[in-house]
C-alpha cells in the first residue's frame, strides 16, 4: 500500500481547514514544518492496469482535489499519478524541498490559471482572402494555361499562396491574443494543441483581482475577431502550467555508470564532480581531439556530469547502492523561465 500525492498547500491556523473536503474521497495530509501534502491511501499497484474509464475517472479526482485546494490558499499541484512509498518518504519530499516549495507557492499566492483556447474558421477566413487578399485575387484572375504542367504550377502557386495567407492571419491573430491579454497576466505557456482545428492552447498566470479585466479583454478580442478565431475561456485553475512538482526514484546502474565515466569514488562532492569533468574534458573535447570517437566520449562526459549534479547536493554524497536507492529527485518546473531546478532528497535510514 503506498500513499498519493495530490498537491502541496500551506498548513493553515487550523490543519483540517487548509484540506478540502470531498464527499467521494477521505483526503488526508502529511505535514512537515507549515507545509501540508494532501494525500490518500492507494490500493493500487498504479495507473497501468486501469481501464480508460478508470484512468478518467482517476485523473478528474486529481483535479477536483488541487480545485479544491486552490480555493483554499496557494498550491503546489503534482503530476498526476505521483505516489510515494509511505509517509516518511513524503515527509522527505517536503523537507528536502522545502525551500522550492516555499518558493512555489509565493510564486502562486492571490493568482490562478486561465486556459485559453482558440479554434479558426477555416471556411470564413477563407472566404475573406479570396475577396480581400491581392496575390490571392491576381492568382484567380490569371487565365488558366493551355499547356498542362504550366497549368499545375499556376494551380500550386495559388494553393501556396492561400496557405500562407490562412497562416499568417494565424500568426497575427495569436501575437494580439498574447499581447491583449498578457496586460493582465503575470506570465503565459504554450499547450498542445488537441484538435485539428485548434490553432492556440495558452496558459496565463492571472492575479485573482485581475480576471474581470482578463474576461472583459477576451471578450472584446471574440468581437474584434468577429468569428474568425474564436476564443474559449477555461478556469479559473491551479496553477498546472506555472507551479507544478513531480519526483521519481533513482536508478542506481545509471548513477553508478555516469559516476565511472568520469572517474569518481563512491562518493563525492559538486566541486568533485566538476573537477572530474573538466580534467576529462579537456582531453576529449572535439576541438582537440581530433577524432570523431572524442566527440562522442565528449558528450558522455557531459551527460555524466549533468546526471550526477542532479543527483547531489552541494555537501560529499554516496553513489553507493544503498544511498542511490533511498533517493528521490524533485523536479519543480517553471514554464515562464523554460527551465526545471532539480532537487535531491535522500529518505532517512
Amino acid at each position: 500500500m503506498g500513499v498519493r500525492l495530490y498537491c502541496i498547500v500551506e498548513k493553515a491556523t487550523a490543519p483540517s481547514s487548509a484540506v478540502p473536503q470531498l464527499p467521494e474521497l477521505a483526503l488526508g495530509s502529511i505535514q512537515y514544518r507549515d507545509l501540508l501534502a494532501l494525500t490518500s491511501r492507494e490500493l493500487q499497484a498504479g495507473l497501468a492496469d486501469l481501464d480508460e474509464a478508470a484512468l478518467r475517472e482517476q485523473l478528474a479526482r486529481h483535479h477536483r482535489v488541487n480545485e479544491a485546494a486552490a480555493k483554499l490558499g496557494a498550491v503546489v499541484p503534482l503530476r498526476f499519478g505521483t505516489i510515494a512509498a509511505n509517509h516518511r518518504e513524503v515527509r522527505a519530499l517536503l523537507k528536502h524541498g522545502y525551500i522550492e516549495l516555499r518558493r512555489l507557492l509565493e510564486k502562486v499566492r492571490d493568482r490562478v490559471e486561465v486556459v485559453v483556447h482558440g479554434r479558426l474558421d477555416r471556411a470564413l477566413i477563407l472566404h475573406q482572402i479570396a475577396r480581400q487578399d491581392g496575390e490571392v485575387q491576381r492568382l484567380r484572375a490569371a487565365p488558366p494555361s493551355t499547356d498542362p504542367e504550366t497549368c499545375r504550377e499556376q494551380q500550386i502557386a495559388l494553393g501556396k499562396a492561400v496557405y500562407e495567407a490562412i497562416h499568417a492571419y494565424e500568426r497575427g491573430c495569436i501575437a494580439e491574443v498574447r499581447a491583449r491579454l498578457g496586460r493582465h497576466a503575470e506570465e503565459a505557456a504554450e499547450g498542445r494543441l488537441l484538435a485539428e482545428e485548434m490553432v492556440l492552447n495558452l496558459g496565463f498566470l492571472v492575479r485573482s483581482l485581475e480576471i474581470p479585466a482578463f474576461r472583459a479583454a477576451l471578450a472584446e478580442l471574440n468581437r474584434s475577431f468577429a468569428g474568425n478565431l474564436i476564443l474559449t475561456w477555461h478556469g479559473p485553475l491551479p496553477p498546472y502550467s506555472f507551479a507544478s512538482l513531480q519526483f521519481h526514484h533513482v536508478e542506481f546502474e545509471r548513477i553508478d555508470a555516469a559516476r565511472r565515466n568520469l572517474g569518481l569514488d563512491e562518493e563525492a562532492t559538486t566541486a568533485e564532480i566538476t573537477t572530474a569533468y573538466h580534467d576529462l574534458a579537456r582531453r576529449f573535447h572535439p576541438d582537440g581531439a581530433g577524432n570523431g570517437e572524442g566527440a562522442e566520449t565528449f558528450k558522455e562526459l557531459s551527460a555524466a556530469r549533468a546526471i550526477l549534479l542532479r543527483y547531489c547536493q552541494n555537501y560529499r554524497y554516496s553513489f553507493r547502492r544503498e544511498a542511490v536507492a533511498r533517493s528521490v529527485i524533485v523536479r519543480a518546473t517553471d514554464a515562464a523561465a523554460d527551465y526545471t531546478r532539480s532537487l535531491t532528497y535522500v529518505e532517512a535510514s
